[in-house]
């Protein structure tokens, strides 16, 4: 049974003083820190996901909680949460871990810009501090083996394990909840010693870097993943996540168009005692509705599930602010008790020995029969949240559907890294990259004797690999290495041929082999050679387990 929502309603009381309450159900729920120093905190829960005939529904809501900076009844926004895509749509998927699904909102196939069907159409939308403010929006049909499913907000945490009800039912209350209520105080499980970021090698703002410290406050296990909650504190002011270099990114992650964002928390790893490789970030794939002008069709545009900080990295500018981050990864091997965080860069130091706790169980689910009416999508019309008092949410009529109807789906992507050889794995198909910086040479194809442990490593991966597969060599050079495209794509498809002719006694199995290179314009990694030059000099390989 669900937990229920008992609200104060802003500027009410009862006849006896008592609070007044309605009941919402709340399947979970987190909190967002928001303001110049991270200072205002703002609840975020899941209420519902509910099928109907025509798809599936989300009700979440908003809550601004009351301190001493943020009084009852002070105005606020969910601008800062990183909610909202570029045109102000909601920002959230529904996402099965087991089944290594990701579920896109319904968007209008109307152009590129196209909006959901979410209620209201934009989250630019007023809060009050107290108060909660439900939102809506839709998804494309669930499997019917989907039980429950996690909640997935951009910038943010998840919702694991949330029941997805039948269709004319609704989740049934269960024990009140104030979703305004003040917050506990925050069990840190440890902390790093003050660093600062190199000027240049990650922050190049005028500003400086600034003197910081991460604490980290849980690791927490559950069936499919394994979220980081962490802490970054600005000890003196300088530049914090400057936009011209983030910190907490890992560089090597970003192949071409991977990150529709680049300003996210994906940059930590995880290590288990008795593991050399380190578990990185989930990503899913990120496919567009339809297609960007100017950019190619279809791109391999890539999401991360951990916390966007783009409007929200002022916050440790400030001497004192804080920004709190969450970083989610493929859940633990069974039995693992402690992990080690690590960080890119060496400016900070691993912190060992972080204890995992399990997610609590799901609450038995019970439902109620849906008495909720029906509202239509209009772009022309920007309606307002609906209130506790609204419970049940109206749902999308059918001429709604129909108005929104391109379903996407993506898929999640598990990655790992030992000593300079990163592993993607979707569920099908294992990629891995080599660095070819530490293989060749500088602008060679001639391999350096120190390339052959990477070669062994990369030999014992694809022994998996069966007999009549196809294993696939990439070539990347970067943008501004020397030499004409021509000369640039026969350089890389020599070197990825010089790795095949290498690798080839070492995998004992009877296996086909692909060769390629790319050239300047077919870049892995982004352009800029001051970050991104080693991260473009890779040689891809792909085979499927």
């Amino acid at each position: 049974m669900l937990a229920v929502v008992g609200l104060f309603l802003a500027g009410c009381s009862s006849s006896s003083g008592e609070q007044q309450e309605r009941g919402v159900p709340v399947a979970g729920s987190f909190v967002y820190w928001v303001g110049l120093k991270g200072e205002k905190p703002i609840r975020i829960a899941v209420h519902a996901v509910r099928r109907t005939d025509k798809g599936t529904v989300l009700d979440w809501s908003a809550t601004p909680i009351p301190t001493a900076d943020v009084p009852v009844g002070t105005s606020m926004t969910l601008r800062a949460t990183d909610l909202e895509s570029f045109f102000g749509d909601q920002t959230i998927s529904l996402v099965d871990f087991a089944g290594r699904t990701v579920y896109r909102p319904l968007l209008s196939a109307k152009s590129f810009m196209a909006h959901g069907l979410t209620r209201p159409l934009y989250t630019q939308t007023a809060l009050t501090s107290g108060e909660t403010s439900i939102f809506q929006i839709a998804f494309p049909k669930l499997p019917a083996s989907a039980s429950r499913i996690a909640v997935a907000f951009n910038g943010g945490d998840i919702v694991p394990d949330v029941p997805v009800t039948p269709v004319g039912d609704v989740p049934a209350n269960g024990p009140a909840v104030d979703l305004a209520a003040a917050l506990p105080a925050t069990k840190v499980l440890a902390t790093s010693a003050p660093f600062t970021y190199p000027q240049g090698a990650y922050i190049f703002s005028k500003k400086g870097a600034g003197q910081q410290q991460i604490t980290v406050e849980s690791v927490v296990v559950g069936k499919g993943y394994t979220t980081v909650h962490w802490t970054e504190h600005a000890l003196t002011a300088g530049a914090g996540f400057a936009l011209e270099g983030m910190p907490v990114d890992d560089y090597r992650l970003h192949p071409t168009y991977q990150g529709l964002k680049s300003t996210v928390a994906d940059g930590p790893g995880l290590q288990i005692a008795g593991s050399t490789s380190t578990l990185r970030a989930l990503y899913a794939t990120f496919r567009a509705a339809v297609d960007m002008p100017g950019m190619p069709a279809s791109p391999g545009w890539q999401a991360c599930l951990c916390s966007d900080f783009q409007l929200r990295s002022a916050a440790v500018a400030a001497k004192g602010g804080s920004l709190s981050l969450s970083t989610t990864f493929p859940e633990l091997p069974a039995g693992t008790k402690t992990v080690t965080l690590t960080f890119p860069g060496t400016a900070i130091p691993a912190l060992a020995n972080l204890p995992v706790t399990a997610a609590d169980e799901p609450a038995a689910e019970t439902t109620a029969t849906d008495v909720s009416g029906t509202w239509h999508w209009d772009t022309s019309a920007v309606a307002t949240p609906l209130s506790v008092t609204d419970w049940p949410a109206p749902l999308p009529d059918d001429a709604s559907y129909a108005e929104v109807p391109v379903a996407v789906t993506d898929t999640l992507l598990t990655r790992t890294t030992t000593d300079g050889l990163d592993t993607q794995w979707n569920g099908a198909t294992s990629t891995l990259l080599l660095g070819s910086a530490p293989l060749f040479a500088a602008h060679t194809a001639t391999l350096l004797p120190t390339a052959q442990a990477t070669l062994r490593q990369v030999a014992a991966q694809l022994a998996t690999v069966k007999a009549g597969s196809t294993i696939s060599l990439t070539g990347y050079l970067a943008y501004n290495d020397p030499g004409s495209t021509a000369a640039v794509v026969a350089l890389s498809k020599a070197q990825a041929s010089a790795v095949q002719k290498a690798l080839a006694p070492l995998v004992h199995q009877n296996v086909r082999w692909t060769v390629a290179g790319k050239g300047k314009g077919d870049l892995l990694g982004a352009s800029d050679p001051k970050v991104f030059g080693d991260v473009n000099r890779r040689i891809a390989i792909t085979f499927r387990k």
